[in-house]
């Protein structure tokens, strides 16, 4: 967390503990936008189950430097 600030400008509030990257490669699949849809599915999905466990959640876009978080995170 502490270097997704600092190296990325990644800003996450304090008061939320955790977050979860949902990454969709573009070159993959010959669909138009099938990847991106798919993605957008599934954070959605992720949203709708925390919010049956009691839990909060938040849907953010554009966070910081893609390049240095795909490098912390070491997503190739």
């Amino acid at each position: 967390r502490e270097r997704l600030e600092k190296e990325a400008g990644f800003w996450l509030n304090k008061r939320l503990p955790h977050a979860i990257f949902v990454i969709a490669d573009k070159r993959f699949g010959s669909e138009l936008f099938a990847n991106i849809q798919s993605a957008a599915a599934g954070i959605e999905n992720i949203l709708l189950y925390a919010n049956s466990l009691g839990l909060g959640g938040l849907w953010m876009c554009g966070v910081g430097d893609r390049g240095v978080i795909k490098k912390i995170l070491n997503i190739v």
